[in-house]
């Protein structure tokens, strides 16, 4: 099947990731309490890290973009931002959320872990489906 790609969009999306990211884990937001419990230490971040980051962001987004396309063209719809925002919402339920439970589950990590992971993917992946839905 031939899936038509904006590769500028996943560009857009996979920076949109990183900045979400940048954010959502600084210390003044989520980072100093998050990299306590997860017992990272965010000064001395790898840049091995930020390139696996990119680079999955950019599976991610292109895999995203995959979804959005097929979940129109299976309900016959057109893509626009709202449907596409509605595909990522299904896929961080459907795939994320059950995923990332495990870290309550048996890493024993509190629940404001997991809230503080599972926020950030759902907010970065319906960040990056509009970007893509609206550049379709």
């Amino acid at each position: 099947m031939d899936i038509p790609v904006n590769y500028l969009a996943i560009l857009a999306a996979v920076v949109s990731n990183m900045v979400i990211g940048s954010i959502w884990y600084s210390p003044k937001v989520f980072g100093d309490y998050w990299s306590k419990i997860a017992n990272v230490n965010m000064k001395n971040t790898p840049v091995i890290s930020w390139v696996l980051m990119i680079i999955t962001g950019f599976l991610m987004a292109y895999i995203l973009s995959h979804f959005i396309y097929l979940a129109a063209q299976g309900f016959g719809i057109e893509i626009t931002v709202q449907s596409a925002i509605s595909t990522a919402f299904w896929a961080w339920l459907g795939f994320f959320v059950p995923i990332t439970m495990g870290a309550v589950t048996w890493e024993q990590k509190p629940w404001t872990y997991w809230f503080i992971n599972a926020g950030y993917w759902l907010v970065s992946l319906i960040a990056m489906a509009a970007i893509i839905g609206y550049w379709r």
